[in-house]
């Protein structure tokens, strides 16, 4: 099973050889909008990444938006 997220970038911090990315989850209100069903079920998120790796960090830009996917990692112990 996986869940997924719409996040916008928000800001980039360009240190040189490493970026700090930052992302919060799109939001409308608009029932039209492909962000609503997003917005419905997760409403607030934030995330900041920092990426050393050139050709990942330059993939990002501020106001655009991203999907996000969370599958869970197969080899860890069940809790």
């Amino acid at each position: 099973m996986s869940v997924q997220a719409r996040m916008i970038c928000s800001n980039i911090n360009d240190f040189g050889g490493h970026r700090e990315v930052f992302f919060n989850a799109v939001y409308s209100a608009d029932k039209a909008s492909p962000n609503y069903s997003f917005s419905e079920a997760t409403p607030q998120a934030s995330l900041r990444m920092v990426i050393t790796n050139r050709a990942a960090f330059e993939q990002f830009k501020p106001g655009r938006s991203y999907d996000l996917v969370f599958t869970e990692h197969v080899d860890q112990p069940k809790s």
